[in-house]
């Protein structure tokens, strides 16, 4: 037997490598494209939107001022508790206890001199006119006896009717004095404005609850309409949250929600929807939601505090469900897939169920298992290779760890 050479060795392992270069050249053309596949998954499904939010006090009370006035004292500070009618500032009050003293003193005047004086002059105005009268009568019996002259009868009776006037004058002015007459309701409503005036001075509160702003310090000059204290008003909270319009077909009054501080992550509680705003923010492109919180609330809630709310808009107990990005010509309920079939692209036509930004359920048209490609490119017919890849999920809500979310 002929051993080859050393240059016959290196003509048969070159030829090899030809040999088996060509094969794997033929293989890698003839093996179908791979693309990335989802696997159709079955199970729990439930429909979220989620959203930040704020906590907000049951109500937000602003307290100012009635009338101008600088500042004389203050006697509250946010984070102070305050009950209904705490005083909680006072102006300088001089010109309204002036004010007030000086209608107090006008109705003593009426009450004490005046009214005694119109009493007076009416029993004084009486006694003359009764004398006038008693003297007329006197005289015209002299006259008609010519024991004296019609001219000196004539002057009396003069004099009777100025005293008659008179005594008509000053019945008029005691029926103005008298107790609960004109003049002294006048004087007391005079003072029951100096003194309300005076009341206007000290500020109060007209909720019970804490303080949330004080915007005043002592010297300050104030003035109606302007806010000087903020009171949250003692209730439960509530949480209120601006959500995108386009969420409106699955948001409704009494849907269950969840909510987590941000600054206690790990502690959700419960809340539902309570108000939903019969008008959208032109400006947002939103709508307001308002959740009513469920007992017990934390203690650790503050107003104003930073929350995401999640709130479940639709279940499905045991559905078929897909990421979104593998559903293509959406329209109502109504999309296409790529499905493979073996190793080919088969484009299918389903029922849309449950649906949010990341996953969609499928109602009609895949089974549990089936492969469906992700962002497909391939015609009818195509052979495709799957790359499955895992299938993207959200963060389980709290306390409902076997239904997979699709969240808004």
């Amino acid at each position: 037997m002929t051993i080859p050479g050393r240059r016959g060795w290196a003509r048969s392992l070159v030829g090899l490598l030809l040999v088996a270069g060509l094969v794997l050249l033929v293989w890698l053309w003839a093996r179908p494209a791979s693309a990335p596949a989802y696997r159709v998954q079955q199970g729990p499904l439930v429909q979220t939107v989620v959203a930040s939010a704020l906590v907000l006090p049951a109500a937000r009370v602003q307290v100012g001022s009635e009338i101008t006035g600088v500042v004389a004292q203050r006697f509250v500070e946010a984070g102070d508790f305050v009950t209904e009618n705490t005083l909680m500032a006072r102006l300088v009050d001089d010109e309204w206890q002036a004010r007030v003293r000086e209608a107090q003193a006008a109705l003593r005047q009426l009450e004490e001199a005046e009214r005694p004086q119109a009493a007076e002059m009416v029993a004084e105005t009486q006694s003359r006119l009764a004398q006038v009268e008693r003297e007329v009568q006197r005289r015209r019996e002299l006259v008609a006896a010519r024991a004296e002259s019609r001219e000196a009868l004539e002057r009396l009776e003069q004099e009777r009717v100025s005293a008659a006037s008179a005594l008509a004058q000053a019945r008029v002015r005691l029926s103005a004095l008298v107790e609960d007459g004109p003049e002294q309701l006048l004087a007391e409503a005079r003072l029951d404005v100096a003194e309300a005036g005076l009341a206007r001075t000290y500020i109060h509160s007209t909720v019970a609850g804490q303080v949330l702003e004080d915007r005043v310090e002592e010297g300050d000059l104030v003035q109606p309409g302007q806010v000087l204290f903020v009171v949250a008003a003692e209730g439960p909270h509530k949480v209120e949250s601006y959500v995108d319009e386009r969420y409106l077909d699955v948001l409704a009054v009494g849907q269950s929600a969840q909510v987590v501080a941000d600054a206690f992550p790990g502690q959700p509680f419960p809340a539902r929807v309570d108000r939903l705003a019969p008008r959208v923010d032109p400006d947002r492109g939103a709508v307001k939601l308002t959740l009513a919180l469920v007992e017990p609330v934390p203690t650790f809630l503050r107003d104003e505090m930073t929350v995401t709310i999640t709130v479940e808009t639709g279940r499905a107990e045991d559905a078929l469900w897909l990421p979104r990005d593998a559903v293509r010509h959406v329209a109502g309920n109504d999309g296409r897939v790529a499905l493979l079939q073996g190793d080919k692209v088969v484009w299918r036509d389903v029922q849309l169920g449950l649906a949010g930004d990341h996953a969609v359920a499928i109602a009609a048209g895949l089974s549990a298992g089936d492969l469906v490609l992700v962002n497909p490119e391939f015609p009818a017919g195509e052979r495709v290779r799957a790359a499955v890849l895992d299938t993207p999920e959200s963060s389980q809500p709290a306390g409902d760890r076997n239904a997979v979310p699709i969240r808004f």
